[in-house]
């Protein structure tokens, strides 16, 4: 298991508690090689490059696989690429369009 914390978010103290707790479960279990942090303490919450690169490089040691990082083959597509309504005009007519409406809704399924 790979535990990804940063010092901009609730993850901030992870290396600090949780993940000490969670070696020590490892470890009870004779595989404390099994658990990893990386803690990037000048970052914010995000699965950004770095993080991303550091799962890479844990899957590939668990899973016996080529360590490779390299993403410069990978296109990001535009925000309008993705978008499923291009229009406002083809949203559903029982669409939800502010958030507050979104927690009515749920609100409301609640009961």
């Amino acid at each position: 298991m790979l535990v990804v914390s940063d010092g901009g978010d609730w993850t901030q103290a992870t290396a600090t508690s949780e993940f000490p707790f969670l070696q020590h479960v490892y470890r009870l279990y004779d595989a404390e090689d099994k658990v990893a942090n990386v803690h990037l303490a000048t970052e914010g919450h995000d699965y950004g490059p770095s993080k991303r690169a550091a799962m890479y490089r844990f899957l590939a040691r668990e899973l016996g696989l080529k360590e490779d990082c390299d993403e410069s083959h990978v296109a990001l597509e535009s925000p309008d690429a993705m978008r499923v309504f291009k229009t406002a005009d083809e949203l559903p007519t029982n669409a939800l369009h502010t958030p507050e409406a979104a927690e009515a809704a749920l609100r409301e399924l609640q009961r």
